[in-house]
């Protein structure tokens, strides 16, 4: 691997009680360049983005591949093939014949979080279980973007995110890495997808009287959500791959995220281009 993680190896330090550390102003991106979206301090706004960081070509082993930090959020991507079915791959148990292309999604969650699962008293199935509805949620947000998969017959495209920290938003952080990841590896997509979660919490500045939506919010901020929502789409092509919803909100509160998460995706997709760029132009 030859790109560097800010601060990958920095614990995070224990938290003795959810905080809200935002400030109530307007969605900012200025600060941001070709590899990081600074648009937020220690306070951020509550439309401001975390720290962004994005990085392709970091394995040299993999067809394709990416590593994206939101803040203390960090996964790396790896994307293999398209390959023949029978060579192996991410796939267990007997082959099956497909006629058209196979595109296979894994997340890998971190020790610590399994570790945390089981000091919660949880079994090992848990943690599995959230690893395999990770992995579905990214390939129903990624698959639409793949191209003509009929030209892949009897072959196999793997998609492998390890979560290396969590720090809420790594659905998203998992979406933007494989995205990435499979331009890299020059399979043919139809666009990008890019993602951005919301969060709604009571607003510290009302006691609580009045909800506001925090955009791309930590783990802190997530724990005392009374709602959240994710949205991945296409931006040129102007399409919603995935949407989702947790917690009951009203239909406005509802509304208002969602918008809030496309301004996010659009900034985010931005990045992710101006990622690519100064990739392709380094190779040149």
């Amino acid at each position: 691997m030859t790109s560097k993680l800010s601060n990958c190896y920095t614990p995070l330090p224990p938290s003795k009680k959810y905080e809200i550390n935002r400030t109530n102003e307007e969605y900012s991106t200025s600060g941001a360049d070709s590899s990081s979206s600074t648009v937020s301090s220690d306070a951020r706004s509550y439309r401001a983005l975390r720290q962004a960081h994005f990085t392709v070509s970091c394995f040299s082993n993999a067809t394709g591949s990416s590593l994206v930090e939101l803040g203390h959020t960090k996964v790396v991507c790896a994307v293999n093939g398209p390959h023949a079915a029978a060579s192996g791959g991410m796939g267990r148990g007997p082959l099956e014949f497909h006629s058209e292309g196979k595109l296979n999604c894994q997340v890998s969650l971190p020790p610590t979080i399994t570790q945390g699962i089981m000091n919660a008293g949880s079994s090992t199935n848990a943690n599995q279980i959230d690893e395999a509805e990770l992995s579905l949620n990214l390939k129903d947000a990624i698959y639409a973007s793949v191209l003509d998969l009929e030209k892949f017959s009897k072959s196999v495209i793997d998609v492998h995110v390890r979560v290396l920290q969590d720090d809420g938003g790594i659905l998203v952080a998992a979406i933007i890495a494989a995205s990435l990841a499979l331009a890299d590896a020059g399979v043919e997509c139809c666009d990008l997808v890019s993602a951005c979660s919301v969060c709604v919490v009571p607003s510290p500045a009302n006691n609580g009287d009045k909800l506001v939506c925090l955009v791309d919010p930590t783990e802190d901020e997530i724990e005392l959500g009374q709602g959240y929502v994710t949205v991945a789409l296409m931006p040129n092509r102007k399409e919603v791959t995935y949407w989702d919803q947790a917690g009951r909100l009203q239909s406005g509160i509802t509304a208002e995220a969602i918008g809030i998460c496309r301004e996010g995706c659009h900034t985010m997709y931005k990045l992710m281009r101006q990622c690519l760029k100064t990739h392709s132009e380094s190779l040149q």
